[in-house]
């Protein structure tokens, strides 16, 4: 009886979880009004991060954020997926050349791991690249 529940302890310590998080355009709350005379969409922008993390410790974490201040999220980096988000931000606006900025910006987060021993992050971030004129 003691062998079966090691047994079950580990494989259900070694299984680990998974979750996914999708946001939508209507979760956008940065608002800029610009004319169309003042900037030129350049294209599709796709940028890719993730973070592990063992207990609390991050690992893989990068400075590179693509963020604006939201006032209704005043602390990007207050979660795991915050500070993915912003890395991966930073990532699709580098993959384009001459991009400023992206617009209608859309998330897909993955969890996978088992917090709070060790899980990774990963965010991926789709959008229209501009260049402000």
């Amino acid at each position: 009886m003691k062998a079966m529940l090691i047994a079950v302890f580990t494989v259900a310590l070694l299984s680990g979880c998974a979750s996914t998080l999708q946001m939508d355009r209507g979760s956008v709350y940065t608002v800029a009004n610009l004319d169309r005379s003042q900037f030129e969409i350049l294209g599709d922008a796709v940028g890719e991060a993730s973070i592990s993390y063992v207990f609390i410790f991050p690992i893989g974490a990068k400075p590179e954020m693509g963020v604006l201040y939201n006032p209704m999220n005043p602390s990007p980096f207050a979660s795991a997926v915050g500070q993915v988000k912003g890395m991966a931000l930073y990532k699709a606006i580098e993959s384009v050349p001459g991009a400023d900025l992206i617009i209608v910006p859309r998330y897909e987060a993955k969890t996978t791991g088992f917090p709070p021993i060790y899980w990774t992050t990963t965010v991926k971030v789709k959008g229209k690249a501009v260049k402000i004129k």
